[in-house]
């Protein structure tokens, strides 16, 4: 008979084998399964103690979820348990004290014999036991390797540049070199002299990395720009990007400062559906450019915006522009680029008074940059003087004008279209303030400038041969005014996408051509401007307006009150529905149109409405000369005198006198008919006292 205890008996218990040590040490390894588990082994089990874990076991009492007490088996605990009670006793422990010493190995973190070993099984129980130690040596070796690498990177990149600054180093020794003269020569090289060799230097060198090379030739081209010579800057640029853009890809920072340089030449040449589609393809690429091109990016874009006149993206690209340079984002340059860029798509889009602080802005900044006159502040300073002009602020236009010229012709070439543009601006000024001798000559002046700097066939000449027609016709000489008028319109009809120019073109011409003696021609070609305005995709109402304007007046000259009372209520309406944000002295024009149509209809009271409306919103200061102004005084008093209101009709009509005497007959032969004609109708300022009480 066996005596024995079943669950903890060994194998060679039950087959009567020998009694050893081992088989004291298999009663332990069953016990400690059960001290691990919390559960009574089962009979015949062979099982690791991991496996045999029940959720719900009778009897067991556990702190922990049986899946962590699982994974925390898994390993030594179950190695253990397995070798303890391993049914070949040769196998098993050679004595209780082995089975503790395994435990405390165990407990120690140190690898155990039950546990196949392996270096990465002892690796593990290193790290186990010496955490801290291994994490800061860990940590220590990554800074180690960091710093390596960071030395390395400043390394390679310190040797790049090294090499590429002697590359453009020994280029531009050559190209000094090649600017040497070798043989008589008249004159020392020209600017342009030494860009043509730079170029020729920078293409064919092997020396130049591909970036280093695109940059060059991009900048150089922008000067070729700069001097005037448009077209090769063109081919030079377009080379170039396509170029960078096999060499380097679309979206690398040389590609895409070569292809904003070429957008902003065609911009120059007027190829603007050209530039715009570069300008888009440019935008596609360019997320993870620096916040200075990105921001000048759009500041170019929402300028050519706003000549196509694309009003809303004009004004939310000008927006993008400034939000980029945000938090100093952007270099100084750039802030004030996008300062310039918002104040003149306002400007463009009759906000003058909303755009004259952000240039005044932008130009304390240009001062406090620039070291002295700078061509850019000349830049500015135009974009002011037309706002004032707008606003019939002409002393402060024409002082902004003049500086601003003085600057140009002190930096720039002659001809040149800077000084082209600056000429324009002080023209301007003097048609408003009725110096036309001097703004005629400054038109012909620049006509001839244009075309040799900006080719017979450029947008800029047409622009310039309508300003000087319109100079012609507010000095009364229709013929001129008609020939330049024609010249601009021809140009324009040649030039794509450019139906809103065309269109003011020709309603201009209508005008000059009705004044001059056939309305029925004047008029027709007013009514085909005003179709063509009404039909672009952003309808142009300022210019409808205008256009609505030109035809009122031609109707009046027809005998046609009523219909140019409803063409000059029509441009009303327009403003006040569609232009709210414009300036109400925009309607001067409208109102005073619309006064004297309905004194010649007879329809008095409505015309002293009319009149005093006008009146009431004209903006030029009391020390200018405002011919709407004085128009609109002599139509006031009319409409009084009809009414029976003898004394404030003279007191009216001696304000438009008065104003009248100071223009020193510098005003419309046909305004001051209107005047005489007004006092002639009311009588001498005695009589006019006399006729009522």
């Amino acid at each position: 008979r066996i005596v024995l205890t079943p669950a903890y008996a060994a194998p060679e218990q039950f087959e009567r084998g020998a009694i050893t040590t081992a088989t004291d040490v298999y009663a332990l390894g069953i016990v400690l399964g059960e001290l691990i588990t919390g559960q009574r082994r089962e009979p015949g089990s062979s099982g690791p103690p991991s496996s045999q874990l029940e959720d719900n076991a009778a009897g067991a009492d556990r702190v922990e979820p049986v899946a962590v007490l699982r994974r925390k088996l898994r390993g030594d605990l179950d190695a253990i348990v397995l070798k303890a009670t391993d049914p070949d006793p040769s196998r098993r422990y050679a004595s209780a004290g082995a089975l503790a010493e395994e435990i405390l190995h165990h407990l120690d973190g140190h690898p155990v014999l039950a546990h196949p070993p392996s270096r990465l099984y002892r690796t593990r129980k290193f790290v186990g036991r010496h955490r801290g130690g291994v994490i800061s040596s860990v940590l220590f070796v990554l800074a180690i390797l960091t710093s390596l690498g960071v030395a390395l990177w400043q390394a390679r990149v310190a040797r790049v540049e090294a090499q590429r600054a002697t590359s453009v180093r020994d280029f531009l020794l050559n190209v000094f070199t090649a600017a040497e003269p070798a043989g008589p020569r008249l004159a020392p090289p020209s600017v342009l002299d030494v860009v043509r060799t730079s170029i020729r230097e920078a293409q064919r060198s092997s020396m130049l990395y591909p970036a280093v090379r695109v940059d060059l030739l991009e900048s150089l081209g922008n000067v070729l720009r700069a001097q005037g010579e448009v077209e090769e800057s063109i081919r030079l640029l377009e080379a170039n990007y396509r170029e960078a853009t096999g060499m380097l890809g679309a979206a690398h920072p040389s590609t895409l400062n070569a292809g904003f340089g070429l957008a902003r030449a065609r911009v120059n040449a007027g190829q603007r559906p050209e530039a715009r589609a570069l300008f888009d393809a440019l935008m596609e690429h360019d997320a993870e450019a620096d916040a200075d091109f990105r921001s000048r990016l759009r500041a170019a874009s929402a300028l050519l915006a706003a000549e196509r006149f694309e009003r809303e993206r004009a004004l939310r690209e000008s927006i993008d522009a400034g939000d980029l340079c945000q938090a100093r984002a952007c270099s100084e340059p750039t802030r004030i680029n996008a300062l310039l860029a918002r104040g003149y798509v306002l400007a463009n889009f009759q906000q003058d008074e909303a755009a004259i602080p952000i240039m005044l802005d932008a130009l304390q900044a240009q001062r406090a940059y620039f070291s002295g006159p700078h061509i850019d502040i000349a830049d500015n300073e135009q974009g002011l003087s037309r706002a004032y002009r707008r606003l019939g602020q002409f002393d402060r236009a024409e002082a902004l004008a003049r500086e601003s010229l003085a600057i140009v012709e002190a930096s720039v070439p002659d001809p040149h279209v800077r000084r082209s543009d600056a000429l324009d601006t002080l023209r301007q000024v003097l048609i408003d303030e009725r110096e036309f001798d001097e703004a005629e000559a400054l038109g012909e002046r620049i006509i001839v400038m244009d075309r040799a700097t900006l080719g017979p066939s450029h947008p800029g000449v047409a622009t310039s041969e309508n300003t000087l027609g319109f100079t012609y016709m507010m000095d009364a000489k229709f013929d001129q005014a008609i020939a330049h008028y024609r010249a601009a319109l021809a140009l324009s009809e040649q030039i794509p996408d450019n139906q809103r120019r065309s269109a003011i073109y020709r309603a201009n011409l209508g005008v000059s051509i009705g004044r001059s003696g056939d309305p029925v021609e004047g008029m027709r070609l007013v009514r085909h401007a005003i179709e063509t305005l009404r039909g672009l995709p952003e309808p142009d109402w300022d210019q409808i307006c205008s256009a609505l304007e030109k035809l009122g007046t031609l109707q009046r000259q027809m005998h046609d009150a009523r219909g140019a009372a409803q063409s000059y209520a029509e441009a009303i309406g327009i403003y006040e529905e569609k232009l709210p944000e414009a300036p109400r002295a925009w309607r001067v024009v409208s109102l005073v149109g619309l006064g004297r149509s309905r004194l010649e209809m007879a329809h008095d009271a409505q015309a002293a409405e009319a009149f005093k409306s006008a009146l009431a919103i004209e903006s030029t200061p009391a020390n200018r000369i405002s011919p709407d102004r004085i128009e609109a005084r002599a139509g006031l008093a009319e409409a009084l005198h009809r009414g029976g209101d003898e004394r404030a009709a003279d007191a009216v009509l001696a304000q438009a006198e008065a104003e009248r005497d100071r223009a020193h007959g510098r005003l419309s032969r046909s305004l001051q008919a209107f005047v005489d004609d007004v006092r002639a109708s009311i009588g001498s300022h005695d009589q006019a006292g006399m006729s009522k009480p």
